[in-house]
């Protein structure tokens, strides 16, 4: 318990475990190239360490800039881009198999695949009021195609920007 997210995850473990976790999400499958390009931003270039030490890691991987990174990364994996992309996924299809439609349900579906179902009560209620509100009004979460677009895809982008998901 004392080591759970004591570390910070590098580039790799974040591209990688983020791919392993979403791939099977409605089929999306994300071109290698563009994963490759992730961590080389990331300051991970694969094969290319700085010195023949390696990486530094740890507090090595978060600056101003990589974190800004790692949100776009985040941003970019849950929109599936068209260039980053080799397969979109239908995400609406994988929810409602998993009969995940309300608010609820997808935020503990998702809060258990990223975070081990541990979030921290505050960043839930939260996260729950972003899924249930609509151009600033409170409105009850809808599943439809376009909220699975705009606030599913958002969720997910909020959960990896999470610090919790920043740690291993």
């Amino acid at each position: 318990d004392w080591a759970h997210r004591s570390k910070i995850k590098s580039p790799v473990d974040l591209v990688v475990g983020t791919i392993n976790a979403l791939v099977g999400m409605g089929g999306g499958k994300p071109s290698v190239e563009a994963a490759l390009k992730q961590l080389t931003s990331m300051g991970h270039a694969i094969m290319m360490p700085p010195n023949v030490k390696g990486w530094d890691g740890e507090e090595a991987w978060i600056n101003a800039n990589t974190l800004f990174v790692r949100y776009n990364f985040a941003s970019s994996i849950v929109q599936q881009r068209r260039g980053d992309f080799t397969r979109a996924g239908d995400l609406k299809t994988f929810l409602e198999k998993r009969e995940c439609t309300s608010a609820e349900k997808i935020l503990d579906y998702f809060a258990t695949l990223f975070l081990d179902g541990s979030v921290p009560a505050a960043t839930r209620e939260k996260l729950l009021a972003f899924m249930n509100t609509t151009k600033d009004k409170a409105t009850p979460f809808v599943f439809n195609a376009n909220s699975v677009q705009s606030k599913v895809r958002e969720l997910l982008h909020l959960l990896m920007s999470t610090p919790e998901y920043q740690l291993s």
